[in-house]
């Protein structure tokens, strides 16, 4: 039923929901939510350096 519940919303209506209701929540973020985090691109966080696979981000 949980499952199913949640499928039909989006992320952030189910954390809107849960901070609401006071419950202890977290959310997973993909790669590119991350790299395009405000504070720290504004902080400018990022760097590209050199890898076997090409430029990768890090900070």
């Amino acid at each position: 039923m949980i499952t199913q519940l949640l499928q039909q919303r989006d992320q952030h209506e189910i954390l809107e929901r849960l901070e609401k209701a006071k419950v202890a929540n977290a959310s997973v973020n993909k790669f590119q939510d991350i790299w395009e985090h405000p504070p720290l691109k504004a902080r400018q966080r990022w760097l590209e350096v050199d890898s076997p696979i090409g430029k990768i981000p890090t900070t």
